[in-house]
């Protein structure tokens, strides 16, 4: 099997989003973006080298490596969708605040 059928396979029965969702009750953000999780973690598969993904399937391990990611992306202050959008987001001011802006503050 590709590296692009695993990948396919994987959306189509909705494992990523399975774990995400598992594992998403025990991360301490309150701005957590869980679909924009998801679609980091295809990313990722996808720039990962053939051999690689394609190996971890055939070994059946490819279950144990996407929950490390998982749980890396979601439990890691230093993490990239930590960076990307749970830090910004912290750092942001909600839609309440910003709809109170007017042109002279």
């Amino acid at each position: 099997m590709t590296k692009l059928q695993i990948v396919n396979e994987l959306a189509n029965n909705s494992t990523i989003e399975k774990i995400v969702y598992k594992i998403l009750p025990n991360s301490k953000n309150s701005f957590d973006a869980p679909d924009d999780l998801v679609q980091d973690i295809y990313l990722l598969l996808l720039q990962k080298e053939d051999s690689l993904i394609e190996g971890l399937y055939s070994r059946g391990e490819l279950g144990y490596y996407l929950l490390r990611i998982v749980r890396n992306q979601l439990l890691s202050a230093n993490s990239p969708y930590f960076c990307l959008y749970i830090k910004f987001r912290n750092k942001s001011d909600g839609l309440e605040a910003a709809a109170h802006f007017t042109s002279e503050d």
